[in-house]
């Protein structure tokens, strides 16, 4: 976040201590606030009563990314798993035509 959203928010530099880098935090006109912190490639926000940590490609909070990448990930294993018992099944039921035939 280089720049502000809007010319209502308001800009506030954080400080460098030790290694750390400077980042700017940047305040809505609703008093929220959000900072990107480059060297972690997340955005905080604040809206007053919560603090989310934003995934900045996205714009979701990382705990809902997160869920909802363990979701694909569960529905890419049961996928598979239907495929592969699929397949078993296929291949008994060639096995069981070749002893018909025989």
């Amino acid at each position: 976040m280089s720049s502000p959203r809007n010319p209502e928010q308001s800009r506030s530099k954080c400080g460098s201590v030790g290694k750390s880098q400077p980042y700017e935090v940047f305040t809505e006109a609703d008093s929220s606030a959000r900072a990107y912190i480059e060297l972690l490639d997340v955005e905080f926000y604040w809206d007053g009563q919560e603090f989310d940590v934003l995934n900045p490609m996205t714009g979701k909070t990382i705990d809902r990314w997160e869920t909802e990448h363990e979701a694909r990930m569960a529905e890419r294993e049961a996928r598979l798993a239907a495929e592969a018992r699929e397949r078993e099944l296929l291949e008994e039921i060639e096995s069981l035509r070749r002893r018909i035939s025989e």
